[in-house]
């Protein structure tokens, strides 16, 4: 397995997050937006890989959650899912993602090793949503 991981600047981005992964020429590729504190960078980075790899053992095809994610995005701006139910901050967090599980695990890994490194989660997380 390939993985090719890059921090880009937030506006290359494939869609509006902070963190993106996908197949692409025979690798896996990481998308991490750049961030003023680079530990941030690496909490992303660890949080879509598990994510990924849990995903992966899971069998759920990244291009339903790539369908999910955009969709959401979408439905942000009516303020309402088509189900009715309330808006997540992260597409992930939503209970009815097809990758919800993995989401939450790959978020208690992150929040765990935020704090091995003595970073803040709301600095941290006002660092992502900034962007």
């Amino acid at each position: 397995m390939i993985i090719d991981y890059q921090i880009i600047p937030h506006r290359r981005q494939r869609y509006d997050t902070v963190g993106d992964y996908y197949g692409k020429h025979g690798a896996w590729n990481f998308r991490v937006s750049r961030m003023k504190d680079y530990r941030y960078e690496v909490l992303v980075f660890l949080h879509e890989i598990i994510e990924f790899m849990l995903v992966r053992l899971a069998g759920i095809k990244l291009r339903d959650i790539d369908r999910w994610d955009r969709d959401y995005e979408k439905w942000r701006q009516d303020d309402s899912a088509p189900c009715g139910c309330k808006l997540y901050e992260e597409p992930g967090d939503d209970p009815h993602a097809p990758y919800h599980l993995q989401h939450v695990t790959a978020t208690k890994c992150e929040r765990l090793i935020a704090d091995a490194l003595g970073v803040k989660w709301s600095e941290y997380n006002a660092a992502v949503e900034a962007l």
